[in-house]
Order: C-alpha cells, then structure tokens, then sequence
C-alpha cells in the first residue's frame, strides 16, 4: 500500500496496482474487502511509506503472517525521509526496510525477488522452529542405539591400534 507519491505513477507503469490507506485499519480493510471479499488477485507486495509506530507495523506485519492468504505477500517499509532509526529486527514480520531514496525500479526488483523467495519459502516441507512447543527429545531408544555405536567404536580403536602402530612404524622406516 502506497502513500500518493510520484512513485505511484512510476509503480502503474511498471504494471503495480498501488492502493492508498492513510492507517494500518485502513489497509487492512482495503485488503479484506478488495482482495479477500471481491475476489481480485492478491497484490504483488505491501509497501508501507508513511511514517507509523512500529509497533503497528510489527502488528499488520504479524496479521499477515499469520493469515494464510497474505503469508506470500512481501511486506516492505520505506521510512520517509533519511530516517534509519527502523530496523528489521525490531519488525517482526516485515520482509524489509528500503530508503525513501530508493528508486522504483530498484523497489520493482526487490519486490519480484522477495515474492520468488516467499512463494518458494512456502512450498519447501519444513517446520518452523518457532512452531515447536518445548524442547524436541530423540526418540526412547536413540540413546541405547548411540551408546552401541561409542563402544563398538571404542573397542575397534583399541584392537585395531597395534595394526596401526605396526604401519605407522613401517612407514617411519622406508
């Protein structure tokens, strides 16, 4: 979603649909209803370039996250002006943080390569470590299973050491 800026025209040019919301309740409403209610293709990204609390960036951030339908949208913030106090540490959920100096096509590239990423990121088979509850145990019999394995280990070394002491001493002589 994009403030009305010089890079909306740029953004329709290249073939973007920017849609303006002043608030976060805003997009997310423009987002229910255009894209959730009106069935119309989900956008290709969320850009956010007006200067809001972070904490309700991490928030909309999180809801689409979370929300099945949005997880595969990027998410970018462009901070106005020269502002570098936005870390994308402290935004959970945002995908990243461009400059208001940033150019269009530098955002069109960055929106095309974070849209693979999070398509990609959603068809790969694995889970999340933050998705796991408590600590993750081996199964009952791994330790038994692992204490064989040392001592077969162990004993290999030491029947075997007199051979390699013999080779070793060998290959000293030549």
């Amino acid at each position: 979603l994009t403030a009305e800026t010089g890079g909306s025209r740029k953004m329709q040019e290249k073939g973007y649909r920017p849609i303006m919301a002043a608030t976060i309740l805003e997009a997310r409403n423009v987002l229910l209803l255009d894209y959730f209610r009106l069935q119309r293709p989900m956008p290709s990204a969320i850009v956010c370039d007006v200067r809001l609390d972070e904490q309700l960036i991490s928030h909309f951030a999180m809801y689409l996250s979370v929300t099945p339908e949005y997880a595969g949208i990027p998410f970018i913030t462009v901070p106005p002006g020269d502002d570098a106090s936005f870390d994308l540490e402290a935004l959970k959920g945002v995908d990243d943080v461009c400059s208001a100096a940033t150019s269009v096509d530098d955002l069109c590239a960055k929106i095309e390569v974070l849209g693979k990423y999070k398509r990609l990121k959603q068809t790969l088979p694995y889970r999340s470590m933050e998705a796991t509850e408590g600590p993750q145990f081996p199964p009952p019999g791994h330790f038994f299973l692992r204490a064989v394995d040392i001592a077969v280990a162990s004993l290999a070394l030491v029947a075997l050491s007199p051979v390699m002491l013999v080779i070793g001493a060998a290959i000293k002589l030549d």
